[in-house]
């Protein structure tokens, strides 16, 4: 499925999860982990790539790609909780 926002803030869709609890969907080009611990999401650009989305250390706990479908990780095919069957 084509990202009808790609062209705007980019190609990716990603999930973030904060501390507080709180689950932020974004569209970036690309995704850094700063040595401090801050998480940037950025749109690519030929000259300097444009910061979109910025967040503190301590404020995020995980990033990953994400399905524009319905938001879950792409990379993971199912995942059985404990005590359940696949």
């Amino acid at each position: 499925m084509a990202n009808p926002d790609s062209a705007k803030y980019g190609q990716f869709y990603w999930r973030i999860d904060l501390t507080s609890g709180e689950v932020v969907h974004a569209h970036a080009d690309e995704v850094e982990i700063l040595t401090s611990g801050a998480l940037v999401l950025r749109k690519a650009d030929e000259e300097a790539p444009l910061v979109l989305l910025a967040f503190a250390v301590g404020e995020w706990k995980n990033v990953q790609a994400a399905s524009v479908m319905d938001g879950h990780a792409v990379c993971v095919d199912h995942w059985d909780k404990p005590g359940e069957e696949s």
